[in-house]
C-alpha cells in the first residue's frame, strides 16, 4: 500500500535544503570534506559540488517541463563532471550558488500551481 505524501511538507523540506547543507558542513574541516564515505565513494567535498550541480539540472528540468509541450531531458555524466568540474575545489562557491538558492526559493511556488 502506498502512502499518501504531504506535499506541502515535500516542498517546505526542499526550501530548507540549502540551509540545512550549509548547517550541516559549518566548522567542517578540510580532512574531513575529503574522507569518502566509503571505499570508492565520493566524499562530503563532492557532494556538496554535485548538489550544487544537481539543482541547477534540475532548475532547467522543471522549467522545461512546464513551458515545453514535448521537453526534452538531459542527463549527464556524474562521474565525469566530478572530474572536469574539480569537485576537489574550496566548497564556498557551490555553497553560495545563487542558482541553487534562487531555485530552491521558486522551484516550489511553480510546483504548486
Amino acid at each position: 500500500m502506498s502512502k499518501l505524501v504531504d506535499r506541502p511538507a515535500l516542498l517546505d523540506r526542499y526550501r530548507s535544503g540549502t540551509t540545512d547543507l550549509d548547517d550541516a558542513v559549518a566548522g567542517v574541516t578540510d580532512a574531513e570534506l575529503d574522507r569518502p564515505q566509503a571505499s570508492g565513494g565520493w566524499t562530503a567535498r563532492q557532494v556538496v559540488h554535485h548538489l550544487a550541480d544537481s539543482e541547477s539540472m534540475a532548475y532547467v528540468r522543471l522549467r522545461r517541463l512546464i513551458a515545453e509541450d514535448d521537453p526534452v531531458i538531459q542527463g549527464y555524466d556524474e562521474p565525469e563532471w566530478t572530474r572536469r568540474l574539480h569537485y576537489d575545489r574550496p566548497i564556498a562557491r557551490s555553497r553560495a550558488s545563487r542558482c541553487t538558492r534562487w531555485s530552491s526559493a521558486t522551484s516550489p511556488r511553480l510546483q504548486t500551481r
